[in-house]
């Protein structure tokens, strides 16, 4: 299957190309890459390094990091789609595990196992929802062989195009920034497609203790709530917005669910899929959701 790769970028500095040189030095010659610059303001697209496989498109304005990933998949030619952010280093021979992975039968998304930069922490095998705010918790049980996870980080994972288009692609109704990857993953699960880890890849991520950017949390926390709102039963839906009750941002964060397309999406996904997020709380586990 052949493989493209799209990084979303804003305001990276010198990580950006430092990410496309290890991508290049790490992929087959020709692997499609295309780097979607989000309004970056610090010139680190323009010092993104010259290759014939490297394409760099620059938005007309900020879309975030949904939009982004949508366009940038849109340029793209490969059957296998990675979305990767602008601050990794993947390590020689991350790209035939999760390739070869991909092509097991029911099989929709990957990931490799994901660790600092820095080298601290435990390296992460996926993530859960660990409260009803649905904060992650990273899965640090170490794995020998590719496994099930309920969820992969959103900062390296490859997908099959066909079932990415199937489900029009990221959720173009999260703005900005956040719960792209959950979204995504538990939408391929409830279409009955596993998302997997594969320990024979591996991918060195910078966690930053801040955003080189302003995010305000009334969009982080709507993103929170379409997700709630889009997929969960009555119980668990509740349980997300009782978290939220006296949050400063929740007037705002509602009138932004209320009249975007959420409730059609809902509709849809419920039409498409074979299973709902009852029984993807059941198989992972979720007890905070129960």
């Amino acid at each position: 299957m052949r493989t493209s790769v799209v990084v979303v970028a804003h305001n990276e500095g010198d990580e950006l190309p430092a990410t496309v040189a290890a991508l290049l030095a790490t992929t087959p010659d020709g692997t499609e890459i295309v780097v979607v610059d989000d309004q970056s303001e610090d010139g680190s697209p323009e010092a993104v390094p010259r290759a014939p496989q490297v394409t760099v498109v620059r938005n007309a304005e900020r879309t975030g990091v949904t939009r982004s990933r949508n366009l940038g998949a849109a340029r793209t030619t490969g059957d296998v789609l990675v979305f990767s952010d602008g601050h990794v280093r993947p390590e020689p021979g991350w790209l035939e595990p999760l390739v070869g992975e991909l092509g097991a039968p029911g099989v929709g998304a990957v990931a490799p196992v994901i660790a600092s930069m820095r080298g601290d922490g435990d390296p992460g095998y996926g993530f859960t929802w660990r409260s009803p705010t649905l904060t992650t918790a990273w899965i640090t049980r170490p794995a020998d062989a590719p496994r099930a996870t309920p969820m992969l980080c959103g900062c390296f994972f490859a997908v099959r195009r066909d079932a990415f288009e199937r489900l029009g692609g990221f959720d173009a109704g999260l703005t900005l920034w956040g719960m792209e990857d959950a979204e995504l993953c538990l939408c391929l699960w409830r279409l009955g497609l596993e998302c997997r880890v594969v320990p024979g890849a591996r991918v060195r991520h910078l966690f930053r203790k801040s955003f080189p950017y302003g995010l305000a949390w009334a969009v982080t926390l709507h993103n929170t709530l379409r997700v709630a709102t889009v997929h969960f039963d009555q119980t668990a839906m509740a349980r997300v917005f009782a978290q939220y009750a006296r949050h400063p941002q929740l007037g705002e964060a509602a009138e932004r669910l209320v009249v975007n397309d959420a409730f059609e999406r809902r509709a849809w996904l419920n039409e498409e899929c074979e299973r709902n997020a009852g029984w993807f709380i059941n198989r992972f586990g979720i007890e905070v959701l129960r």
